[in-house]
């Protein structure tokens, strides 16, 4: 219960569900496109926010390879006004 309350909870909340839950919304652009969670941050919260560490503020989550899983060597934090066209879909906002 005490991981609800916790800032990074609902960021990985949505990407599980985007990718692995086919009624999600977005679902068609993740996990109908074969992106997923790798099993140790779908398997633990707790494993998942030590890897990414505390948002940096006006920062969100990014998949480095925007065809690529969300794993620890292809997800970053990365500057709101930074980031790339190149895909409405390689980053999660954190709220």
């Amino acid at each position: 219960m005490g991981n609800l309350k916790h800032p990074l909870y609902a960021t990985w909340l949505n990407m599980v569900r985007r990718c692995h839950d086919d009624g999600s919304a977005g679902y068609e652009w993740y996990g109908a496109r074969g992106i997923k969670v790798c099993r140790r941050w779908l398997t633990s919260f707790e494993t998942f926010a030590q890897d990414v560490g505390d948002r940096p503020p006006a920062h969100m989550l990014e998949r480095l390879d925007p065809y690529g899983d969300y794993t620890p060597g292809n997800c970053h934090w990365i500057a709101l006004r930074k980031r790339p066209r190149r895909d409405p879909f390689t980053a999660l906002e954190v709220s």
